[in-house]
């Protein structure tokens, strides 16, 4: 294919090539685009180019510009990960991409997370600012083991999550939990969504769920099968969703 100024363009060749050079876009998606222009007239266009970028746009496309949200169809690498692994932030960032919003409650004390159209954006800081606010992160610096970390992290804030894990496990090796009992579910899935209604909630994560019903460690993934089979229209995943939750 002849170029303007008549000479034959070469089509592009497959990996692996050598690479000519690494160019940074600190920007928006045009200036990956403008680095390629000028790796071209550096180099030619017969090399391929490494472009760092952070793609975003400008108001003019984005009505929140900054770092790109994700959205929906980013989701579904996840979701398989989601059935086994549990991870209550990533299921609120999963659904707050999917278009849920409302209030949610999470493990422990059952804390109320507002989901709303901005939950999904990814935020940024820099390590300087990072540390400065966050106190623990700013002495962790000058350790080099576990167990140096932990003691910070005790003497700062009174406790140290690794020891509340230790604590749970050690209680599972010494009471082993009653075998799960599907007929105890139905009434106590129904309380939980009465007082969850009084409290304004619309959805709750299945690890919220499973600790008020008292389902052990062990059982959970069985609770997760029998909820999403038995009530399948109130599962919106990663969340559940409580029946006739008032929305204002």
């Amino acid at each position: 294919m002849p170029t303007p100024d008549g000479r034959t363009a070469r089509h592009p060749q497959p990996w692996p090539l050598r690479v000519t050079g690494l160019l940074i876009a600190a920007g928006g998606g045009g200036d990956a685009i403008a680095a390629a222009i000028v790796h071209a007239a550096l180099h030619g266009p017969h090399h391929p180019a490494v472009i760092l970028t952070y793609a975003w746009d400008r108001l003019a496309v984005d009505p929140l510009p900054g770092p790109r949200t994700p959205a929906a169809e980013h989701t579904a690498t996840a979701a398989a990960i989601l059935d086994w692994h549990p991870s209550e932030a990533t299921a609120l960032l999963v659904a707050a991409t999917r278009g849920i919003h409302g209030t949610c409650e999470v493990r422990d004390a059952g804390l109320p997370v507002h989901l709303t159209a901005h939950s999904a954006a990814v935020h940024t800081l820099d390590a300087d600012t990072a540390l400065h606010t966050n106190h623990l992160a700013a002495a962790l610096l000058a350790t080099n083991a576990l167990a140096q970390a932990e003691q910070l992290s005790r003497n700062l804030y009174g406790f140290s999550e690794i020891d509340h894990e230790r604590t749970k496990a050690t209680r599972l090796t010494q009471h082993p939990p009653p075998p799960f009992d599907p007929a105890a579910i139905p009434d106590q899935l129904d309380r939980f969504h009465t007082e969850a209604r009084t409290r304004g909630t619309h959805y709750a994560t299945l690890r919220r769920i499973a600790e008020a019903l008292r389902t052990p460690g062990p059982h959970r993934a069985a609770l997760r099968h029998h909820l999403t089979t038995t009530h399948p229209q109130l599962h919106q995943p990663p969340l559940w969703r409580i029946p006739n939750a008032e929305r204002t």
